[in-house]
């Protein structure tokens, strides 16, 4: 898309699109992204959790769950 139509749409380069088919004519729209769309469909008491948390979670189950295939009886593949 040429920025002028971008700038029109208000959408930049590689943004999501939606072609509306209405009244045999289709029109171009921009999206929400997926996170947006789904904002708030889960409800929590709880307040939101930062980015660098989150991360900081997933850093630390990685760590667990590799910790945990370290310890893990290897399996011996018999031969054919």
């Amino acid at each position: 898309m040429q920025d002028g139509g971008r700038k029109l749409l208000g959408v930049r380069p590689y943004d999501k699109v939606a072609f509306v088919v209405e009244d045999k004519q289709v029109r171009l729209a921009p999206t929400k992204s997926i996170v947006e769309r789904t904002a708030g469909v889960f409800k929590s008491d709880r307040p939101a959790r930062t980015a660098a948390e989150l991360r900081e979670d997933a850093q630390q189950a990685m760590a667990e769950e590799s910790l945990e295939r370290l310890n893990r009886p290897h399996k011996r593949r018999m031969k054919r």
